[in-house]
C-alpha cells in the first residue's frame, strides 16, 4: 500500500540521516534529536546536508578553521560561536554564485574554464534556514551567546507562474506515447513500444488527478478500485486521501493492467512484487518505478511533443491539471480539496486569471437581483 512505500522511503531516509550524522561533530547530535520531533525525515536530511556543507566550506575558505583542523568531526560549539555575521554572510554569497560545489571541483573548474551556473535565491535561503534553524537550537539551548545568522534577511524570490498545458498540448503528448512521432528517434521508438501503456497511464493519472509523482509511484495494484472509481494515496503530511479518477484515466489503467498482467513473465515482474507502475528495463526491472524515471519520461516526451513548454518536468502535469480544475469549476476549496494542499494560499499560485469569474458575478449585487 501507499503507507507501506511511504514507510520504506522514510526508512531509507533515516539511514541517511544516522550515517551523515556520523560524519558531523558531536554538538549535532542534540540539534538533530530536537528537529526529529517536528520535521519530516527529508527535511532533516536537507537541513543536516546543509549544515554539512557549511561546515566543510568553514574547514576549505576560512583561516581559523583551516588552520586548527584536519576535518569537520573536530570542530567544537565554542568555534561557531566565534563567527561573525560577515562570515555567514561571506558563505551565502559562495552558495549564490557557485552553488554547493566542493573547493576541489570548484578550482578545477575554474583552470578548465567550465560553465558555473548561479544557484537560484532560493538555494541562497535554504542554507539560510538551514542555519537558522541549527543557531536557533544553540539559542533555545543555551549553548551560545549570540547568532548573528539571525540578522541576515532571506533573499526576495520571485513567484513563477506554474506551468499550464493547453488543451493541444496536452493532446499532442498523449498522442505521442500513444503512436509515436517523427521526432522520435529509433531507439526511442523502440522503447516507446514497450512502454506505451504504462507511460500512458501515468501521464493521464497525473494530468488528470493532479496527484504527487511520489504519490503515483507509491500505488499498489490493489490499491486501485474501479468499481468506486477512485484510489487511496497518503499526502505530503502522512494523511490518508481518496482520489477521484474519470473514465479516461480509468480506460488506460484498465490496458496497463491487462498489459503487465500479460506480460508478467516478459517484464520480470515477482508474484509478490504489488506495485501497480514497474520499470521495463536495467537491473531495476520488474520492480516498482521511481519518481527519477517517471520525471524523465515525462519529459522525454514534453520535449517532443511540446518544445514550445520551456522548463517542463513532471510536476508541471499537477499544475496543469490544477489549472484546469479551477478554470472549470471557478471553486478555489474544490481545487485545493483535489490537490490535498493543507494551505489554500497554496492553491492560489494556481488562479492565474480570475476575471472569467469575475465577469460572470458582475451583478452579484445588483439591487434588483436581490429584491
Amino acid at each position: 500500500m501507499a503507507r507501506e512505500y511511504k514507510d520504506q522511503k522514510n526508512a531509507e531516509t533515516e539511514a541517511k540521516i544516522y550515517n551523515l550524522k556520523l560524519m558531523l561533530p558531536d554538538f549535532c547530535a542534540g540539534y538533530i534529536r530536537s528537529i526529529a520531533g517536528y520535521t519530516k525525515p527529508l527535511t532533516q536530511l536537507a537541513y543536516l546536508q546543509r549544515i554539512q556543507f557549511f561546515l566543510v566550506w568553514l574547514l576549505d575558505y576560512n583561516v581559523y578553521f583551516n588552520k586548527k583542523y584536519d576535518s569537520i568531526e573536530q570542530f567544537t560549539v565554542q568555534d561557531l560561536d566565534r563567527l561573525k555575521k560577515a562570515d555567514f554572510e561571506e558563505f551565502l554569497n559562495h552558495i549564490q554564485k557557485y552553488g554547493a560545489v566542493l573547493k576541489e571541483e570548484l578550482d578545477a573548474r575554474m583552470q578548465t574554464g567550465k560553465y558555473i551556473v548561479p544557484s537560484k535565491s532560493s538555494t541562497r535561503n535554504n542554507y539560510l534556514s538551514a542555519l537558522r534553524s541549527l543557531y536557533n537550537y544553540f539559542l533555545e539551548n543555551d549553548i551560545v551567546d549570540k547568532a548573528p545568522v539571525l540578522k541576515i534577511r532571506q533573499k526576495k524570490v520571485d513567484k513563477t507562474i506554474p506551468i499550464a498545458l493547453t488543451d493541444r498540448q496536452a493532446e499532442s503528448i498523449y498522442d505521442t506515447i500513444l503512436g509515436g512521432s517523427e521526432q522520435i528517434s529509433a531507439r526511442q521508438e523502440a522503447s516507446r513500444i514497450i512502454t506505451s501503456a504504462r507511460d500512458l497511464a501515468i501521464y493521464t493519472l497525473a494530468l488528470h488527478t493532479g496527484i504527487r509523482v511520489s504519490e503515483l509511484v507509491s500505488l499498489d495494484v490493489h490499491d486501485i478500485n474501479t468499481d468506486e472509481h477512485c484510489f487511496k494515496i497518503i499526502r505530503k503530511r502522512g494523511n490518508e486521501d481518496i482520489v477521484y479518477f474519470d473514465n479516461t484515466t480509468e480506460n488506460v489503467l484498465l490496458d496497463w493492467l491487462d498489459v503487465r498482467k500479460n506480460m508478467k513473465e516478459t517484464l520480470g515482474i515477482a508474484d509478490d512484487e504489488d506495485a501497480l507502475f514497474v520499470s521495463t528495463k536495467g537491473v531495476k526491472k520488474g520492480t516498482r518505478l521511481s519518481v527519477r524515471s517517471v520525471e524523465i519520461m515525462v519529459k522525454k516526451y514534453a520535449k517532443i511533443a511540446a518544445p514550445e513548454v520551456t522548463n517542463f518536468h513532471a510536476h508541471s502535469l499537477r499544475s496543469s491539471c490544477a489549472t484546469k480544475v479551477y478554470d472549470k469549476s471557478l471553486d478555489l476549496v474544490y481545487t485545493q480539496s483535489v490537490l490535498g494542499h493543507a494551505n489554500i494560499s497554496t492553491t492560489m499560485r494556481y488562479v492565474k486569471n480570475d476575471e472569467k469569474k469575475k465577469k460572470e458575478n458582475r451583478t452579484l449585487l445588483d439591487k434588483d437581483k436581490n429584491e
